[in-house]
């Protein structure tokens, strides 16, 4: 009974930080080049390094919901409904829908080429796309 009681000790000692249902730090890692700090306030997830940041937002929207990205999106087809891609100066975004959740991912760095940052954002939102699902 003491194994028992000290294994779930261990267990919530090891849970006391706040992880973000959509991406864990260490995949969150790969994405930015190294270790993030992470803030976490209800569905947004905030994965920080120097001058690089991961933002994950998802919130519940009525099936009519259309994300909205501008000035210029491009359609996505393989990424839940619905989902468009943006740029801008130094981030990329892509907002898409699956079933009654809307999520949004923008990735901001002066560090990373455009051509990696469109991917690495194209990769972040079809896992979150997929964990959704």
């Amino acid at each position: 009974m003491r194994g028992i009681v000290l294994i779930l000790l261990i267990a919530a000692a090891g849970r006391a930080e706040d992880a973000c249902p959509f991406l864990n730090a260490a995949t969150a890692a790969g994405v930015l080049g190294g270790e993030v700090t992470t803030h976490i306030s209800g569905d947004i997830c905030v994965f920080a390094r120097n001058s690089s940041e991961l933002r994950i937002e998802v919130k519940i929207v009525s099936f009519l919901y259309k994300p909205n990205c501008s000035p210029s999106p491009t359609s996505l087809r393989s990424i839940g409904n619905e989902a468009l891609a943006c740029e801008s100066d130094h981030s990329e975004q892509i907002a898409g829908r699956v079933r009654d959740r809307a999520f949004f991912v923008r990735l901001t760095s002066n560090n990373i080429a455009r051509a990696v940052l469109s991917e690495k954002t194209l990769l972040v939102a079809e896992q979150v796309a997929g964990i959704l699902f």
